[in-house]
C-alpha cells in the first residue's frame, strides 16, 4: 500500500537548518557588526541582534551617549559596549526607522499575514475539490487507508488504557508504548 500523502502543497521547513532568504548568499555577513546575517531588515542586510536592537531604539525613542566621540568598533565581539556607535552605524548603512512598525501597525500585518494564509489554503481546497476526479485505483487506495486507520483506532479503543499518573508509572513497557502511540 503506498504511503498516504497530501494532496495541499505544505510549507515544511527542516527547523535545525536555518532559514535563507532567496535573496541572500550563503554566509553573508550583517553590515552593522559581521555576524552572520539573517535577511533584510529595515533596508539593510543584518543579523537578528542588530535588528532587534534598532527596532528597539527607534520604538521606544532611546537617544545614547558615547565616551569615546563616536569612533567606536562595532564588530559582533564590541557591538553592545557603545549603543550610540552601533545605531549610527546602523542609520549610516541604510537601516531606516521609517519602516519599523509600531504595535497597532505590527498586529494588522499579522492580522493581514494570517488572513492571506487562510485565503491561499482556502484557494487550494476549492482547487483540489473542483479539479480532476481522482481514478479509480486512487479511490481505492484511498479506501484501504480509511479502513486502516479505522481499524486501527477501533482496536485501540476497544482495549481500555489506564492513563492515569500512577498508572503510567507502574505501566509495563508495551502498555507505555500503547499510550505513546494515542498521544502522538
Amino acid at each position: 500500500m503506498a504511503p498516504m500523502t497530501s494532496t495541499t502543497p505544505m510549507r515544511q521547513r527542516n527547523r535545525a537548518i536555518p532559514y535563507m532568504p532567496s535573496y541572500m548568499e550563503n554566509g553573508q555577513t550583517c553590515v552593522v557588526c559581521g555576524d552572520l546575517a539573517t535577511g533584510l531588515h529595515y533596508r539593510a542586510i543584518t543579523c537578528e541582534g542588530c535588528k532587534g536592537f534598532f527596532r528597539r531604539t527607534s520604538q521606544r525613542h532611546l537617544s545614547y551617549t558615547c565616551k569615546s566621540d563616536e569612533k567606536c568598533e562595532i564588530n559582533k565581539q564590541t557591538r553592545n559596549v557603545c549603543q550610540r556607535c552601533r545605531y549610527i552605524k546602523c542609520v549610516a548603512v541604510g537601516m531606516s526607522a521609517e519602516l519599523v512598525l509600531n504595535d497597532d501597525e505590527r498586529v494588522q500585518k499579522r492580522a493581514l499575514i494570517k488572513g492571506n494564509r487562510e485565503r491561499r489554503h482556502l484557494e487550494q481546497l476549492l482547487a483540489i475539490i473542483k479539479g480532476p476526479p481522482l481514478s479509480e485505483e486512487r479511490q481505492k487506495e484511498l479506501v484501504m487507508e480509511v479502513d486502516l486507520i479505522t481499524n486501527a483506532y477501533c482496536r485501540n479503543i476497544d482495549q481500555p488504557i489506564d492513563t492515569t499518573q500512577r498508572a503510567i508509572g507502574q505501566a509495563p513497557d508495551n502498555q507505555l508504548l500503547k499510550i505513546l502511540r494515542l498521544i502522538t
